[in-house]
């Protein structure tokens, strides 16, 4: 009898251990069910996010590839005296102002600065420049400057503001086409007859910065200019583009 007894609580307390572990299955069951909804949400969330961020920013590889249409690099506008040196691609200005402490010893960092950003104005503080020094020294091509030095003896002072070139009829397109893992820019440019000697200087920094995102260069186009008059200003800094972009 009392084998039968020892038996019968070996049975009860097996059910019991079978009914705590069927409840812990089950609890264990909703929990995963509840993750696995939460994930479903999140994953939900992140592919709209992912389609609304491809839309707004379009990646660059589907932009710019070898059987795609190119596109354009920069457009020169003609809408007014201001944006004459501006993309007309582009509804922004890249703007900067440097305080130099002394233009001289630091203008070839502030010219690298100004091409590599591609900056459309540049406002430069304490030149320290004098009415003594001429303006050619301190000029960038692509810019028209307006200085105003200190006219005291004393030291320090002076600003210096950089504006895009006004009324310039230089037309210039350029595409990037990625070719081999290369990527080229093939620029078409015109330039009018009897344009002035800012024309060219407009055109070597639109080269310039094209040149920045570019591993090679293929320039065509009618720049007017008579190359067999090599001691012209025309005909010397087109050569000096040349060399200088390995064109």
């Amino acid at each position: 009898m009392s084998g039968f007894k020892g038996a019968f609580r070996r049975l009860e307390d097996t059910e019991r251990a079978i009914e705590c572990l069927t409840a812990e299955t089950s609890g264990l069951s909703a929990e995963l069910g509840s993750m696995s909804a939460k994930q479903a949400a999140l994953d939900s969330i992140l592919a709209e996010i992912e389609t609304t961020d491809s839309l707004q920013h379009p990646r660059a590889s589907s932009l710019v590839s070898s059987s795609a249409r190119p596109e354009p690099v920069r457009r020169h506008s003609r809408t007014g005296p201001i944006a004459a040196g501006v993309s007309s691609s582009r509804l922004t200005l890249r703007v900067a102002h440097i305080n130099v402490r002394s233009l001289l010893p630091h203008f070839t960092l502030v010219k690298d600065l100004a091409v590599y950003h591609q900056l459309d104005i540049l406002a430069i503080g304490e030149t320290w420049l004098r009415d003594t020094i001429d303006t050619k020294f301190v000029d960038i091509s692509g810019f028209t400057f307006v200085r105003s030095d200190r006219s005291t003896g004393s030291r320090g002072g002076g600003i210096d503001l950089g504006v895009p070139p006004p009324g310039t009829l230089v037309d210039i397109v350029a595409v990037s086409l990625r070719l081999t893992h290369r990527c080229v820019a093939v620029i078409c440019a015109y330039r009018p007859p009897r344009s002035p000697v800012s024309d060219m200087h407009y055109i070597e920094t639109r080269l310039s910065h094209i040149a920045c995102s570019a591993d090679k260069i293929v320039c065509m186009g009618d720049f007017n200019i008579d190359m067999l008059r090599a001691g012209e200003p025309n005909a010397r800094l087109l050569c000096d583009i040349a060399s200088n972009l390995s064109l």
